[in-house]
């Protein structure tokens, strides 16, 4: 079982290194929830059990997908809903390096944390969604159940050997229009 005070330092430790990457590996940054919950959900859900959820929405208004606990929200993506125009442009080029790239981020993340735990707003606001469904695990077979789970070295191996077939996979499966 995991220490929910662990999963906020184990996000908190990733987060930077984990949006430049999906950033420089998926050009549709930052509308690659799906990707970005699936490998999460998969790495926790291996380790920790059945009751972490890949959820998401898909209707005529929206689609979004995020990772989801008894008692915690993680959508690392959550801020494609908020940012401003200018700062969408300057994503899409793909031209930023880390540090530009957290310049923009950086206060979406102020606004609301990659990780919400039962009682705050966004998980309030994910939690209650009454058309939220469980998508399959992907990733899951590319987990090392020998590692240390909430270890940042060995979540980057899982994620080296994991990202291309599961974003393939989301892709193929239409989860993206």
């Amino acid at each position: 079982m995991y220490e929910l005070t662990e999963l906020k330092n184990w996000v908190s430790e990733i987060s930077q290194d984990y949006l430049f990457y999906l950033y420089k590996r998926n050009k549709d940054f930052p509308w690659c929830c799906h990707t970005s919950a699936n490998l999460i959900t998969s790495y926790l859900n291996h380790h920790f059990g059945e009751n972490i959820y890949h959820k998401y929405i898909n209707t005529l208004k929206s689609s979004h997908g995020w990772t989801q606990g008894p008692d915690f929200v993680i959508d690392f993506t959550n801020f494609q809903f908020y940012m401003v125009d200018d700062d969408k442009k300057r994503i899409d080029k793909q031209d930023l390096d880390k540090e530009q790239l957290m310049d923009i981020l950086t206060p979406y993340f102020e606004i609301r944390s990659p990780i919400s735990v039962s009682g705050d707003r966004l998980f309030k606001e994910l939690t209650l969604q009454t058309h939220a469904e469980n998508m399959d695990l992907y990733g899951q077979k590319f987990v090392d159940l020998n590692n240390t789970p909430l270890s940042k070295k060995h979540f980057w191996y899982y994620l080296r050997k994991a990202h291309n077939p599961v974003n393939n996979k989301i892709v193929k499966n239409g989860y993206y229009s």
